[in-house]
């Protein structure tokens, strides 16, 4: 599954004041390049939403190949 996918699903089930960030999200092309270059460097990339009782942890991780 894509993080992109995960953070669909997570802020799909949030309050809309906690799924903020994570819509907010789809459209932050800087942080997009931040994950882009943390995968590019071997690093993982995780992204965090948060309601009153959960911190949700969505990462992704290079594998070593490519698509």
């Amino acid at each position: 599954m894509e993080i992109r996918d995960r953070v669909r699903n997570v802020t799909d089930q949030l309050d809309r004041h906690y799924a903020a960030p994570g819509r907010h999200w789809f459209l932050d092309e800087p942080e997009h390049e931040r994950a882009r270059s943390a995968l590019a460097q071997g690093e993982a990339y995780v992204f965090r939403l948060y309601d009153t009782t959960t911190c949700y942890m969505l990462s992704a991780r290079p594998t070593g190949r490519t698509r």
